[in-house]
């Protein structure tokens, strides 16, 4: 008998008892013309901690081989879908003038570089009630002429940044 053309919508009436042991008479001899549109997870980037006191160090490792010279990395609450402004970031290589990307490295975030006196970035960073105290680290890339919002290439697994009274960190 011949196999059908698509899946069933009904089950058979008369199944085969297991996979046949000869090879397919009719193998794929090309890509599939539907491939998935969902991109493979890609972990770059990791945080040395699950949680946080409000104004302690966050610190971030990163591995990415097809790193920019102008990469960056920036620190998101956890339910953000599009990158615009992050409470803080940094640049991959450490500094605004690279000529060289840097494919991994180990950043420490525990203030604001001079760099991110410009535009709505905090430090330390407090929880809220809009965040639950629930951020992620995201390696990111400035491309295109007009950005934000830039593209993420990984995220971190999530952590949990906690007040801490004695630093004055508070919602």
């Amino acid at each position: 008998s011949n196999p059908s053309s698509g899946p069933s919508l009904v089950q058979s009436s008369n199944p085969s008892s297991g996979p046949t042991p000869a090879g397919s008479s009719n193998p794929s001899t090309g890509p599939s013309a539907f491939p998935s549109i969902l991109p493979t997870p890609i972990s770059c980037i990791h945080v040395n901690a699950a949680n946080y006191q409000c104004g302690s160090s966050i610190v971030v490792s990163f591995k990415f081989d097809d790193a920019y010279n102008d990469d960056w990395i920036g620190i998101y609450p956890c339910d953000t879908q599009r990158y615009f402004h992050p409470e803080v970031w940094q640049w991959t290589c450490g500094s605004p003038e690279c000529e060289n990307a840097v494919t991994k490295g180990i950043i420490v975030f525990d203030g604001l570089p001079e760099y991110n006196h410009y535009g709505p970035h905090s430090w330390p960073i407090a929880p809220s009630e809009d965040d639950q105290g629930c951020f992620k680290a995201v390696y990111l890339r400035r491309t295109g002429e007009s950005v934000p919002p830039y593209n993420d290439i990984c995220d971190s697994e999530d952590f949990t940044i906690k007040e801490n009274n004695s630093t004055g960190c508070q919602s």
